[in-house]
């Protein structure tokens, strides 16, 4: 935070990467409590970055807890466009601790179209 607060090494700010969707928690929570928003831009950012079925709830869930709505109504967005990628989310165990997201993703669920329209974007990779 300091290194970003005083601007002393830029190239980690722009290549800004966190180990664990924790520590990006973390970054938010400081983000927010000293009211930075270019340290929580960047945070937002990575959130976006490399979605898979894997870590999709987990996101969406931080998403919540940070009042990220713009960002998960993108990602909803997306998964109404790769029915499979919902199905497999829909389904999966982590869901089950968030009963409002999983209310949000079977209405998607019963909306989406019948394709698998983003398949074909490369957007979702199958869970690892």
């Amino acid at each position: 935070m300091l290194d970003y607060m005083y601007g002393m090494d830029a190239n980690v700010w722009q290549d800004y990467n966190p180990r664990t969707q924790e520590i990006n928690k973390d970054v938010l929570r400081l983000a927010r409590r000293f009211r930075l928003p270019g340290l929580a831009d960047r945070a937002v950012h990575w959130l976006s970055k490399d979605l898979t079925t894997a870590n999709v709830v987990e996101r969406l869930s931080i998403c919540e807890d940070f009042g990220l709505d713009l960002l998960r109504d993108k990602i909803l967005e997306q998964l109404t466009f790769n029915r499979r990628a919902l199905a497999e989310i829909s389904h999966s165990p982590n869901i089950m601790q968030y009963p409002k997201l999983m209310q949000d993703l079977l209405k998607l669920a019963a909306t989406a179209p019948g394709e698998d329209a983003g398949q074909s974007k490369g957007k979702w990779q199958k869970k690892a």
